[in-house]
């Protein structure tokens, strides 16, 4: 088995103290990421209702590509 660098060390004890006991997943955030853009877009603050979706971007970085692929699919449609 690999073993992690400090970094990896330092980055998953970093998720691991964000944790809380009640989180969503990936398969639930999803469907959210076009109200967060939305949100973004509109110079809004996130809905207190999107804070769980809020707390799993901030700890997954898998759906945050998801999200700025969202992002990235508005600007080239904006700039047309």
């Amino acid at each position: 088995m690999p073993r992690l660098d400090a970094d990896q060390v330092r980055l998953l004890l970093d998720v691991l103290g964000k944790t809380q006991d009640e989180e969503l997943t990936c398969d639930e955030v999803l469907p959210f990421l076009a109200v967060v853009v939305e949100h973004e877009m509109a110079g809004e603050p996130l809905p207190e209702a999107l804070a769980m979706v809020e707390h799993h971007l901030s700890i997954c970085p898998e759906c945050v590509e998801e999200l700025n692929a969202i992002r990235d699919a508005i600007k080239a449609i904006d700039a047309e």
